[in-house]
């Protein structure tokens, strides 16, 4: 099954549907004949998938001797959809905020893998509502420069840390004192506070199966707050010596 089809099965099309649809698109006006051979549905299926199509208000028969078929156009089909879709998900959102207890955040929560942990950062830094405080390496902070700049975008506080140069149009960007060899040891490091509310730490970036941990925990939250803000202040500092 190709890409195109596997999208449109995620959108709640079954594969004789998705085909059928497709080939519409590309030949019409067409009878239900000659779209199962254009398609590949089966000639046993054709009318029954036709029938689902026009429900689903992707198709539209046009009556005479024979009835032929027609698409609704991508753009007006794909515009209905994510309109039911995000009625659903916002239906969703209120009935579940409903039935869900308050979930306890002041636990550790663990993640593991690269991709997971960028994912969440992203997550955090666009959920921000005030302040963000950032200690990262250049080689993460490429893959968080559009929800930061989004971020600075609607005004919130982000302060940054980082190691190596930062190519980012952002004021507070502090650069990270040079580190003992025991603490390179420990390779690229990832720390985000959001809101003096929720903190993410993570060591060993460098590694395949590197892993963090995420919590609300206030006794962490304030640790690392104080260890980013004294390393800004070293930088701070360590940039008025002269040279």
């Amino acid at each position: 099954m190709d890409q195109t089809l596997l999208k449109l099965h995620r959108l709640g099309f079954s594969e004789y549907e998705a085909k059928a649809y497709i080939a519409l698109l590309k030949y019409s006006p067409v009878t239900g004949y000659e779209l199962s051979k254009n398609s590949g549905v089966p000639r046993s299926m054709i009318y029954q998938t036709l029938q689902r199509l026009i429900d689903k208000g992707a198709a539209l028969p046009i009556m005479g001797q024979p009835i032929k078929y027609i698409p609704t156009s991508a753009q007006e089909l794909l515009g209905r959809l994510r309109d039911n879709y995000n009625a659903l998900v916002e239906e969703l959102d209120e009935k579940l905020a409903q039935l869900s207890q308050a979930v306890d955040y002041s636990y550790f929560w663990n993640l593991k893998g690269y991709n997971a942990i960028i994912d969440k950062t992203k997550q955090l830094i666009a959920d921000t509502k005030e302040s963000l405080y950032l200690s990262v390496c250049k080689e993460e902070l490429v893959h968080l420069e559009t929800q930061l700049l989004e971020l600075h975008q609607r005004g919130c506080k982000i302060e940054i840390l980082c190691r190596g140069e930062a190519d980012l149009p952002l004021p507070n960007i502090y650069p990270a004192p040079q580190r003992s060899d025991e603490e390179r040891n420990l390779g690229r490091w990832l720390t985000v506070i959001s809101d003096l509310n929720v903190v993410l730490i993570s060591e060993g970036l460098q590694d395949k199966d590197c892993i963090a941990v995420w919590t609300q925990n206030a006794s962490l939250i304030t640790i690392s707050l104080r260890y980013i803000k004294y390393e800004m202040f070293i930088a701070q500092k360590f940039n008025q010596l002269p040279s």
